[in-house]
């Protein structure tokens, strides 16, 4: 569950025009253990399609527009964030904040020296093994977007 809380930079946004909601992405422990289970891991890509679901949903039903949506996010949600403008950088969003993001997670995850790398294996998937190591590089904003061609 998400505690009520004040954000001062929401206000701002809101007298824009900008729309803000938040979404409850698989991975996450608000609908319960499968929920979670079912966005971790080989099924980790299954937060990016919740979160562009929900925002074609609000594109869809004319609540907003991608101009006019910020999507936000901090450390993994910072990861989710530039993964989800790889699947979608033309038409996801006006403004992406990334709060100390997460983003090269295959070089990341491959330093078991980390404090909290091997702790999270279990989490994203342990590179030294080849199938999940493919998948993590699958996803990883700094490779996606380093391999894309130029528009």
């Amino acid at each position: 569950m998400i505690e009520s809380s004040f954000d001062k930079f929401v206000p701002s946004l809101l007298d824009r025009g900008f729309t803000y909601c938040y979404a409850h992405l698989r991975g996450g422990g608000y609908r319960g253990y499968d929920w979670y289970i079912s966005g971790k891991m080989l099924q980790k890509k299954n937060t990016f399609d919740d979160f562009i679901t929900c925002a074609n949903y609000l594109f869809q039903n004319k609540i907003t527009c991608p101009s006019k949506l910020v999507i936000d996010g901090r450390g993994a949600g910072g990861w989710r964030i530039g993964a989800d403008i790889n699947m979608k950088p033309e038409s996801l969003c006006h403004l992406a904040i990334m709060g100390v993001p997460f983003l090269h997670v295959a070089d990341t995850m491959s330093d078991a020296c980390l404090p909290v790398t091997t702790g999270e294996y279990n989490e994203w998937g342990n590179p030294i093994k080849r199938k999940e190591k493919s998948y993590i590089e699958s996803y990883d904003p700094v490779l996606v977007s380093s391999n894309r061609t130029s528009y």
